[in-house]
């Protein structure tokens, strides 16, 4: 074969697998706890690509839904023998660690050495040491969920529970005043951000968003 044909063969993109056309229904099933759903799909595309370690995520996830411990913590542990950096795999093995025992506070703090603003590691670990009673330690990692997803609601109110546990009963009544505030204002902020992804273009979507959260008491 001449050198440019061949180049271009090397150059074409790979035709799309078969199992990548359900992947954003698959991902949409996991969102809405469809989890048989999920695991039709993922479980599909790992048996056609062991390598699909995406895949081989969303497939625990959904495993972790249904409560089905045993065989996620197996796919979290065998995406992280492969990938022992993979954030999402090392949140989820600490997701199954906080139901089963084990070194969850170790996975989460590995996850967020990875991702540093992930949220959902973050406050999955403040729920490891709010278990273990290390309550100010919780509510300064629940602080720190605050800051990057100010809407995060659990979140607020396990910091209302960590600041009580700690002895703070001030702090955890100023945080009982602001979680009244801002749960009135989940539901348009909520709105008014998925128009603004929408509509990236319209500058007067994001002029509301940023007066909602300034409404909720968040300061830019």
């Amino acid at each position: 074969m001449p050198i440019l044909a061949l180049m271009t063969v090397l150059a074409a993109p790979a035709p799309p697998r078969a199992y990548e056309a359900g992947l954003p229904g698959a991902y949409a099933a996991l969102a809405d706890k469809r989890f048989d759903d999920a695991i039709a799909t993922f479980s599909a595309a790992v048996e056609a690509d062991p390598a699909a370690l995406p895949q081989a995520w969303g497939w625990g996830m959904a495993l972790y839904g249904k409560g089905d411990l045993q065989a996620c913590l197996q796919i979290f542990e065998r995406i992280l023998a492969e990938a022992p950096a993979h954030g999402r795999a090392l949140y989820g093995r600490g997701l199954v660690r906080l139901r089963l025992g084990g070194d969850a506070e170790g996975d989460l703090r590995a996850a967020l050495a990875v991702d540093t603003n992930d949220v959902r590691s973050r406050f999955r670990l403040a729920q490891a040491l709010a278990a273990r009673g290390a309550h100010a330690q919780a509510a300064s990692e629940l602080g720190q969920v605050l800051a990057r997803r100010w809407i995060h609601q659990p979140a607020r109110h396990a910091l209302i529970l960590a600041l009580r546990d700690a002895g703070d009963r001030t702090a955890a009544a100023q945080v009982v005043r602001e979680f009244r505030r801002v749960e009135r204002l989940v539901g348009p902020i909520r709105a008014t951000e998925r128009a603004v992804r929408a509509h990236p273009d319209r500058p007067a979507l994001r002029e509301q968003l940023k007066a909602l959260y300034e409404q909720a008491g968040r300061t830019f």
